[in-house]
């Protein structure tokens, strides 16, 4: 229910709720017709509560803009006077960061140390425009997750989050590492977190060359 503080991702139901009361402070909720109207710009839904409860549900779907609406609650009954409430910017609409293809490279799950710099990065698209913080998150067999680093962008359009790091031999007793992307923007809608990877850092490779001499 829009309070001031919540805001909505597109495509979820928004609900509705109100009461109604006489000039005697008498409950008329059940005996008037409440109309509530999300409006933004020129583009406006509205329901009608239910006669029981006052309560009503808007569907929203791609059709609708995104940004910050106004909700109107209209109430009406035969020989009353008509009563009006506007909330003006009452909630954001908009959408979760997307999150896509996160991956490490190299991408095997078993990589020497020596192949460091180790390089892990995701996609990030966000439409409504507005700043998202991305986080790089690591964990090992004797810590949770942790922030290893992050980033944030506007106007992120397929935006490539990128971060290398290096790892010795000392970190061979950290098996096995996991590792994560998460993404929240400015309207607190939600966050979109990527699925869990796990890869192991083993020990690095030799190459022993053998330089012959003339045989003498």
């Amino acid at each position: 229910i829009p309070n001031g503080t919540t805001n909505f991702s597109r495509g979820v139901d928004i609900n509705f709720d109100g009461s109604v009361a006489d000039d005697c402070n008498a409950d008329s909720t059940t005996s008037v017709t409440i109309n509530y109207t999300m409006k933004r710009g020129s583009f406006q839904r509205s329901c009608i509560g239910n006669t029981l409860t006052g309560a009503c549900t808007i569907a929203t779907d791609s059709s609708f803009p995104l940004g910050l609406y106004n909700v109107t609650m209209e109430t009406n009954k035969t020989l009353h006077n008509n009563g009006t409430y506007l909330n003006q910017s009452l909630f954001f609409l908009g959408t979760v960061p997307k999150l896509d293809n996160p991956k490490k490279a190299p991408v095997e799950e078993l990589v020497p140390w020596g192949s460091s710099p180790f390089n892990f990065s995701v996609n990030i698209t966000d439409i409504d425009n507005n700043t998202v913080i991305v986080t790089f998150w690591l964990k090992n067999n004797s810590v949770g997750f942790f922030n290893q680093s992050n980033v944030s962008c506007t106007e992120c359009s397929n935006y490539i989050f990128n971060i290398s790091m290096n790892f010795t031999h000392t970190q061979i007793g950290g098996n096995a590492w996991q590792f994560k992307f998460n993404a929240t923007d400015a309207s607190s809608i939600g966050n979109n977190e990527t699925a869990v990877q796990t890869f192991n850092i083993t020990r690095d490779n030799i190459s022993i060359i053998n330089i012959g001499g003339n045989n003498s």
